[in-house]
């Protein structure tokens, strides 16, 4: 991986469990890791649903491999641009590049319904 193509910076974010003594509840989502990234847009798609005006935008970061991001999962979330941009859901496990040398994490962009 060429490291002047990492531009962009993201945050990985994850939700904490929080047991308030009678149940675990799904908490507030915390940052776990920021990291240089390169962004790949993909192509958008846009439909209506249910008189809702909805559009996908999936998205594609590449980053350099590295323990704690080999460990982000795919219920964690991508903020980019970091740190007070949109929510991108991971949608795929992360992919290795090479042999540790960087890793794919697919997205997508939801807005809008």
């Amino acid at each position: 991986m060429k490291l002047g193509r990492l531009d962009r910076r993201i945050t990985i974010e994850r939700n904490t469990p929080v047991d308030d003594g009678h149940q675990t509840r799904l908490g507030d989502w915390v940052p776990i890791v920021t990291a240089w990234a390169q962004y790949l847009p993909g192509r958008g798609s846009e439909r209506r649903t249910l008189a809702a005006e909805r559009s996908v935008l999936p998205v594609t970061f590449r980053v350099r491999w590295s323990p704690m991001m080999a460990g982000v999962l795919p219920t964690d979330r991508v903020i980019y641009p970091a740190p007070d941009g949109p929510v991108h859901e991971i949608v795929a496990p992360l992919t290795e590049i090479g042999r540790r040398e960087g890793l794919e994490i697919i997205c997508a962009a939801v807005t809008g319904g």
